[in-house]
Parts: C-alpha cells; sequence; structure tokens
C-alpha cells in the first residue's frame, strides 16, 4: 500500500473544506440571537454554553438518549477541528473517553493559531466553530457542530 503524506498546511486546508458545509448547515440550527449562550440541541448532543465574568467561554456537552443509544455504554469525544473569525486554531479538546451518561466540558480564554507561533485571546463578537467527533464503543460514530458568537463575559 502506497502512503500518502499530506503537509499540516494542507491538513488544514482539508478540514476547513470538508467543515464549510457542516457550518453553513450549523447556522439553521443556531439559537435565534447567533450567541454561545444558553443549550444548542439537536439529535446527537446537547450544549450548553456560558461565559464566565473574567471571560473564559464554558461548554457542557451531553449525548442524547437516541445517540448513545447508537454509539453504546462508552465514547470518545474530541474537538477535531475549531477556529475563531475563520482561523483555525488547535482544538481546545483533546480525545475523552467516558462511560455514559457523562457530560464532557471544557472551557477556553487563551487559543494557539493552527500550525503557528501565535496566540490569541477570545473576545465578545468573535466568531467561534467547533466540530466534535464522537465514537462509540458500538462502532459507530457521529459529529456536531456549532458555530456562533463570543458573548458578553457574564452571559449564559
Amino acid at each position: 500500500m502506497k502512503k500518502i503524506i499530506i503537509t499540516a498546511a494542507a491538513s488544514v486546508a482539508l478540514v476547513a473544506a470538508l467543515v464549510a458545509p457542516a457550518s453553513a448547515q450549523a447556522a439553521t440550527r443556531t439559537p435565534g440571537n447567533g450567541q454561545c449562550t444558553g443549550t444548542w440541541s439537536n439529535a446527537v448532543a446537547n450544549i450548553s454554553f456560558q461565559r464566565s465574568q473574567n471571560g473564559w467561554l464554558t461548554w457542557g456537552f451531553v449525548l442524547t438518549k437516541t445517540a448513545t443509544k447508537d454509539l453504546g455504554p462508552e465514547v470518545t469525544v474530541a474537538i477535531t477541528y475549531a477556529s475563531v473569525n475563520g482561523k483555525a486554531i488547535n482544538p481546545p479538546y483533546s480525545a475523552h473517553k467516558e462511560k455514559l451518561p457523562y457530560n464532557f466540558h471544557a472551557r477556553l480564554l487563551k487559543y494557539n493559531i493552527y500550525h503557528s507561533n501565535r496566540t490569541g485571546t477570545i473576545k465578545t463578537g468573535d466568531d467561534i466553530a467547533f466540530l466534535w467527533l464522537i465514537k462509540g464503543s458500538t462502532g459507530a460514530e457521529a459529529d456536531r457542530d456549532i458555530e456562533c458568537k463570543v458573548p458578553n463575559p457574564g452571559t449564559g
């Protein structure tokens, strides 16, 4: 079998191209105000966002009963793609394997631009995109994507 090598820059471009249609679809599942606040629900997962007074954007990611039935009693969840204002960043959530039910949770304030030494800090109005990949103990997989704007501190 021939090995194919893809550069990091090509990999980011490929992921961005694959995620673009999903991001467009995410807009149709966005709460009316488009802010990263409250709970975002679909058939795969319910994701609850808050922004703390000190600026952290926090979230909890809980799989639905329907998804749990298909995925099995244990899953691995990771954010495989993330961006701030259209620039890919190092994903802020590495793979976590847990028995269900479980609230996969994390927070974001500072980030690193993917494949560079540049860093940033989220601020009100930034456009954030996340793509979660879920791998179940049954072998089934699912994904969940969200694109939203960072709200004012103390919101959620």
